[in-house]
C-alpha cells in the first residue's frame, strides 16, 4: 500500500484562480496490548496542548474516530476512519470487522476492499485476500494494484504461470508499478526463464532505481546466466541500497521509537476525520481536527496543506502561504501545496512565481487538467506566446471537459482570432453548466461583436 491512503476532497480549484484574477475570462511498531473499550458514550475529545501528555495514543486515536462516528451516524466514511485506526495500530482483525461494517452501508469502495485484501494477506489468509482484491476489481476494473498483489500471492503459492499472467494483465492495463515488474521477474526467475526475468527486473529498475530487493533478483539471474561481472555489480548495488535504507531508518528519530510512529498514526487519524467532517460540512470540527493533525505530527505534509487550504478560505492568506511553504519543505513535490501556493502568488500579482509553480506541477503531473488550465490563463495575461496558452487550454479540455476548462479555451481561441470556434466552445460550456451567468455574458458579448 502507499504510505498513507489520503482521501483528497475536491477543492474549488477552478474558482481559486478566477477570484485571484478578478473574475477574468514504514516500520512495524509494537502495538498496544489490546483495543480499549468502545468510546460510544465518551465525552468530546479535548485537543491536548502537548502531545506528550497523551500516554495511550491508540486509545486517543480511537476516541477521535469514535467521536466522528457519533457525530455522523450512518456515514460509511466515518466508520472506515475508525477501521483505519485499528489497522495502523496493528489490530488487523478488528480493522477488517469495522471495514465490513462500513461496507454494509457503502459496498462500492474498492480502496477499502483492497486494504482488506492486504490485511488478509498479512495474516496468511490468502484465498480471502484474493477474493477481496477481485471484489475491488469488479467495482473498478481499471484499478491499479490488486492484480499485482494477487500476483505476489500466486508467486508465494508457487503458481508461477498464474502470477506471470496476472502481472502481464497489470502491464497491459497501464497500471504497472516497479513492484509489478519485480514480481513478474521473480515468477520468471523461479520458472528459470532467465532472459525474460532479467528484462522484467530491468523494467523494475527503470521505474525505481532504489527498489530494495530487485538487485538481489538481478544478481540471481546474472549468476545463473554466468555473467559474473554483472552479478557482482548487482550484488554491490543491492548491498549499497540496503545500507542506505538502514542508515536512513537509524537517522530518523521517529523510526527509533514506537512512540514516534504512533504520533504519526494519531496525526493521520486527525487528518482522516478532518476530511470526513469537511465533506459533511462540519467546518468547526474539521478545523479542530486539522489542528490536531499538525500538533501530533508537524512533519505531515498533507496536514500542513489541508490547514493552508482552510486558512486561505478564512482569508488568512499570509498564514496559508506559510503553511504551504511548510508542506513543500517537507515534500517539495506535494501537488496540492504547489497548486495552492501558485494561486496565492497570483492573488499577490506575483505572476511569474505562479507560472513557475504551475510549470513544476505540470512536469510532475502532466495529467492535471487544473494546472494546465490555470497556466493557460496566466499565459493569456502575460507575455508568454499565445500558442502556448492555446496548447495548455486545449490540453486541459482534452483531459477533463468541464465548463471552466472550455471557458478558458474559448478565451484563448478568441485571442487567437478564431472567433467562430470560441463561440462554439462557449456554447458547449453552457451546455455543461447552463446556469453560469459569467459564461452566458461572455457568449452574448462574443455574439454581439
Amino acid at each position: 500500500m502507499t504510505p498513507y491512503l489520503l482521501r483528497m476532497i475536491a477543492s474549488p480549484r477552478a474558482f481559486f484562480f478566477l477570484t485571484a484574477l478578478g473574475g477574468l475570462c514504514g516500520c512495524s511498531p509494537e502495538s498496544p496490548s489490546a483495543p480499549p473499550a468502545s468510546a460510544a458514550a465518551a465525552p468530546a475529545v479535548e485537543l491536548p496542548r502537548d502531545p506528550s501528555a497523551v500516554t495511550d495514543l491508540y486509545a486517543h486515536s480511537l476516541a477521535v474516530a469514535e467521536e466522528a462516528k457519533r457525530k455522523l451516524p450512518g456515514r460509511a466514511q466515518a466508520i472506515f476512519d475508525l477501521g483505519n485506526v485499528h489497522r495502523r495500530f496493528g489490530f488487523d482483525e478488528k480493522a477488517i470487522e469495522v471495514f465490513n461494517e462500513g461496507l454494509r452501508i457503502d459496498p462500492r469502495q474498492p480502496a477499502i476492499l483492497e486494504t482488506i485484501g492486504f490485511l488478509f494477506s498479512q495474516k496468511n489468509r490468502l484465498q480471502e485476500a484474493i477474493e477481496a482484491y477481485h471484489a475491488a476489481l469488479a467495482i473498478e476494473p481499471q484499478r491499479g494494484g490488486p492484480r499485482t498483489r494477487i500476483g505476489l500471492i500466486y508467486t508465494h503459492e508457487g503458481k508461477l504461470d498464474e502470477s506471470a499472467a496476472i502481472c502481464q494483465e497489470e502491464i497491459k492495463n497501464g497500471t504497472a508499478t516497479a513492484d509489478t515488474y519485480f514480481n513478474l521477474g521473480q515468477a520468471l526467475l523461479l520458472k528459470k526463464d532467465f532472459p525474460a526475468a532479467r528484462q522484467a527486473f530491468k523494467q523494475c529498475i527503470q521505474l525505481n532505481q532504489k527498489h530494495e530487493n530487485v538487485f538481489y533478483g538481478l544478481f540471481q539471474v546474472e549468476r545463473d546466466l554466468e555473467h559474473s561481472k554483472e552479478a557482482e555489480e548487482a550484488m554491490a548495488r543491492f548491498r549499497a541500497i540496503k545500507k542506505e535504507v538502514r542508515k536512513k531508518e537509524e537517522s530518523d528519530p521517529k523510526k527509533k521509537s514506537n512512540r514516534g510512529s504512533q504520533l504519526q498514526f494519531t496525526a493521520e487519524t486527525y487528518l482522516d476525520v478532518c476530511l470526513t467532517y469537511l465533506h459533511a460540512g462540519l467546518k468547526s470540527d474539521s478545523r479542530r481536527a486539522i489542528e490536531g493533525a499538525t500538533l501530533f505530527d508537524p512533519g505531515n505534509a498533507g496536514a500542513q496543506f489541508q490547514l493552508a487550504e482552510m486558512l486561505r478560505g478564512e482569508g488568512a492568506k499570509n498564514e496559508a502561504k506559510e503553511r504551504c511553504q511548510k508542506a513543500l519543505a517537507i515534500d517539495p513535490q506535494h501537488p496540492g501545496a504547489l497548486f495552492l501556493l501558485a494561486g496565492l502568488s497570483t492573488e499577490e500579482k506575483q505572476f511569474q512565481r505562479s507560472a513557475e509553480l504551475l510549470e513544476k506541477l505540470i512536469s510532475l503531473q502532466p495529467g492535471d487538467a487544473d494546472a494546465h488550465r490555470e497556466y493557460a490563463r496566466l499565459a493569456l495575461m502575460g507575455k508568454i506566446p499565445l500558442e502556448i496558452a492555446l496548447s495548455h487550454a486545449q490540453t486541459a479540455v482534452d483531459l477533463q471537459k468541464t465548463a471552466t476548462n472550455l471557458d478558458v479555451l474559448a478565451w484563448a481561441l478568441h485571442r487567437a482570432g478564431q472567433k467562430e470556434k470560441a463561440i462554439e466552445t462557449l456554447k458547449e460550456a453552457l451546455e455543461l453548466d447552463p446556469g453560469n451567468r459569467a459564461i452566458q455574458q461572455r457568449l452574448e458579448g462574443a455574439l454581439r461583436n
